[in-house]
């Protein structure tokens, strides 16, 4: 079997933890370069890393043991520096069926809910020729939301490992540019309905919406927290007009939550639910 070179980036200017780095130097499988960009990658695998996260030093090994290796390789996470014995995962495997067996191959189809999922790209290894048949792209701020959708709806081929291979930091900043996500979501539909999958996918999509609105609101600097909010509960009331059927509607997650996103004025919404919106 022919060990694959993984092309590990890191922009420019990047410093790494020391946690990070030593996760990389102690790596098991050994081939596998550091550069700044896919164009510059002589590797036939891609794996963005976050500076601040710890890898399993068996991923790339056990990566290197797969014998058909697929567009993409999703692995599970786990939160560094939590006080319990239980992990925390970044994604619950549940909602993709045959897990027990790593060499199956997926695709989005054998995700229950792909909306629900976690959507960093930290967690997973791609094809270099699969990445680059999508174009272009970015994995920059909100834009690596509609970067998982475009990678997962494309891939012919995904393999996923239920194992925590990597391990980060739970950062919650405030976020100049939230009025991004409206661009997102809409990129999004576009991408939905190009793949002809806009219908079957359309109330998980809604769901998706409210949630990360509502995320985006608490996360944002006090003077957009307003004028969000308006745009939030116009394009929500929109989107809720547009052909669901409301008795679907209401058996969504949260969907008491979006209730009130249309009820309440901003201040009450954030007294309801501060310290309540995790995902």
């Amino acid at each position: 079997m022919n060990n694959p070179m993984i092309s590990v980036i890191i922009p420019e200017k990047t410093n790494l933890s020391e946690e990070c780095s030593n996760s990389l130097k102690l790596q098991i499988f050994e081939e596998f370069e550091i550069c700044s960009s896919i164009d510059a990658a002589k590797g036939e695998y891609i794996h963005f890393i976050n500076p601040d996260s710890r890898l399993s030093l068996s991923l790339y090994q056990k990566f290197a043991c797969i014998e058909h290796k697929p567009d993409i390789y999703i692995f599970n996470g786990s939160k560094l520096g939590l006080k319990t014995t239980e992990p925390e995962f970044v994604f619950d495997i549940k909602t993709w069926k045959n897990i027990s067996d790593e060499s199956y191959k997926h695709t989005f189809l054998d995700n229950a809910n792909p909306f629900n999922e976690n959507f960093c790209c930290e967690n997973k290894i791609f094809r270099k020729e699969f990445l680059k048949s999508l174009g272009d792209f970015s994995i920059v701020g909100l834009e690596k939301q509609y970067f998982f959708f475009l990678t997962l709806f494309n891939a012919r081929t995904i393999i996923v490992n239920p194992d925590a291979q990597y391990y980060y930091k739970d950062k919650k900043t405030i976020q100049k540019n939230i009025f991004e996500i409206f661009r997102i979501t809409d990129k999004i539909k576009e991408l939905l309905n190009k793949k002809n999958i806009f219908e079957p996918y359309k109330y998980a999509f809604f769901q998706y919406k409210y949630k990360q609105f509502a995320l985006m609101f608490m996360l944002a600097d006090e003077n957009m927290k307003e004028d969000f909010y308006r745009e939030m509960q116009d394009r929500l009331r929109k989107y809720n007009s547009e052909n669901l059927n409301p008795q679907i509607t209401e058996r969504l997650q949260h969907i008491g939550m979006f209730k009130n996103i249309l009820k309440l004025n901003p201040q009450e919404f954030y007294k309801n639910y501060y310290g309540k919106i995790n995902y």
